[in-house]
């Protein structure tokens, strides 16, 4: 029940924030769309570089949900339904990184320092907390 609302939710978002920016901003924010022959290689591309770091998960959740708008403009409900899952595995990712990453913060605001540690751990705890925040998709994203 909670993945149904989930994706009711995701798609509801795709189709009435997305369509705020312009046609031409959809059309160069989805590579791809789900109805083109290269759709599969453009999914496998972006899970490829948010595995290598080099894609942030926010991009990647944005141009799902802007080929689910383009396919909903187009009528096509199995290319919007073919991005709302890889919109929805995106989401899964940002969430299970956020996890981790959530584990990382609550065991280093833990961690016992003394005065010669305590500048290191302080970036490190930086680090972490505006990687969750660079990892999370906006709403405007998605």
């Amino acid at each position: 029940m909670k993945k149904l609302t989930l994706t009711a939710l995701l798609i509801t978002m795709a189709i009435v924030f997305v369509p705020l920016a312009s046609a031409q901003s959809m059309e160069e924010t989805a590579d791809r769309t789900p109805d083109e022959f290269l759709y599969g290689a453009d999914v496998f591309m972006d899970e490829v570089g948010m595995t290598l770091g080099t894609r942030n998960v926010s991009d990647v959740a944005e141009e799902r949900a802007a080929e689910i708008h383009i396919m909903a403009q187009e009528n096509n409900e199995e290319g919007i339904e073919k991005a709302s899952k890889n919109l929805n595995q995106v989401a899964k990712r940002a969430r299970n990184q956020n996890k981790g990453l959530s584990k990382a913060q609550e065991i280093l605001e833990n961690v016992p320092a003394n005065e010669d540690a305590s500048e290191g751990l302080q970036t490190a705890k930086q680090n972490v907390s505006q990687t969750v925040e660079d990892r999370t998709p906006t709403d405007a994203g998605v």
